[in-house]
């Protein structure tokens, strides 16, 4: 198990007005991370629900990596956005994470080919 330095990730539960942007601290691979995002648009892309797409927490926790949950927001509020809040809040975080409840539209035809 190849672990790389902790650092701060986003993970979106979707793109629209009911999604949520969560901020972890890990330890993971991008590699393996990719992976998981790849594994759960695909469930998504086959018709399943959210019941159905794995907690990301105990996946990499099992595999003995690091995933410890620092703070969410709203995609939408009153308030502003989501990355207006991950900017005032965090600062960059360039390692995006996106689980799509419409994947064929976020992420093109690169995870539909796949």
């Amino acid at each position: 198990m190849k672990k790389t330095e902790k650092r701060l990730i986003t993970l979106s539960d979707g793109t629209g007005m009911g999604g949520e942007l969560l901020v972890f601290r890990t330890d993971a691979p991008a590699e393996v991370l990719s992976e998981l995002e790849k594994i759960s648009c695909e469930i998504f892309i086959n018709g399943a629900n959210y019941e159905d797409v794995p907690i990301w927490a105990d996946v990499l926790k099992e595999k003995g990596y690091e995933f410890t949950s620092i703070d969410s927001c709203t995609h939408v509020t009153a308030y502003g956005t989501s990355s207006d809040w991950l900017e005032e809040t965090f600062g960059e975080i360039n390692e995006k994470y996106v689980i799509e409840d419409q994947p064929d539209l976020f992420l093109g035809a690169d995870l539909m080919e796949a």
